[in-house]
C-alpha cells in the first residue's frame, strides 16, 4: 500500500487496461490533492467554501490543493495554504484519505491537521469561511471527496490525544 506521500506523485493513466469482461475501457487520471484540517486553540476547524466559479461551487472543503510533480504533501499544503488564504501553517498528523470523481479523473484527497503559525486569514479563492466546532460539521454541505474525512476529523475534536498517526 502506498503512504500518502508515494501516493502524492502518483498520477496513473488507466487508458491502456483493458476490460476483461467486453465492457468499455475507460479512461481515468488519478489526481492527488491535499486538504488542512487547521485546528485553533479553543478546538475550532477552519473550513472553506469553494466559491461559484469554481468546481463544486459552493461546496465546503478543507482547504489546500495540488500537489505540484516532485513536491511533497506537506509541502504543497503550506504552499496551497499560503496562496489561497495568506497563511503560514505547521502541519501535523495524517487525518484520512477521501476520494471522488471529477469528470474522467478521480481526485483523491489526502488531510492533515495544521495549526496556523502566521498570517491573517484572506479569502483569495472561497467565498467564505468559517470556525467549525465539532457538532457543525455535519450540518455543512461538503464537497464529495471531504465527507470521508468528517469521521476520524470529528473523533481527534472530540478527543485529541486519539489515535491520529504522523505520516
Amino acid at each position: 500500500m502506498l503512504t500518502p506521500g508515494q501516493w502524492a506523485a502518483t498520477v496513473i493513466d488507466r487508458s491502456d487496461w483493458g476490460a476483461r469482461d467486453g465492457g468499455e475501457v475507460s479512461r481515468q487520471k488519478i489526481i492527488s490533492v491535499v486538504g488542512a484540517a487547521i485546528i485553533d486553540d479553543q478546538g475550532r476547524c477552519l473550513v472553506t467554501r469553494r466559491s461559484a466559479r469554481m468546481s463544486n461551487p459552493l461546496k465546503w472543503e478543507f482547504p489546500g490543493g495540488k500537489i505540484e510533480p516532485g513536491e511533497r504533501p506537506q509541502e504543497a499544503l503550506k504552499r496551497e495554504i499560503a496562496e489561497e488564504l495568506g497563511l503560514n501553517i505547521e502541519v501535523g498528523a495524517f487525518v484520512g484519505r477521501g476520494q471522488a470523481p471529477a469528470g474522467r479523473r478521480q481526485v483523491v484527497l489526502d488531510v492533515y491537521l495544521a495549526r496556523i503559525v502566521s498570517g491573517e486569514l484572506e479569502l483569495r479563492e472561497h467565498d467564505e469561511s468559517l470556525w467549525c466546532e465539532v457538532g457543525e460539521l455535519d450540518s455543512l454541505d461538503w464537497a464529495r471527496a471531504d465527507v470521508p474525512i468528517l469521521e476520524p476529523l470529528r473523533a481527534h475534536l472530540i478527543d485529541p490525544s486519539g489515535a491520529l498517526e504522523r505520516k
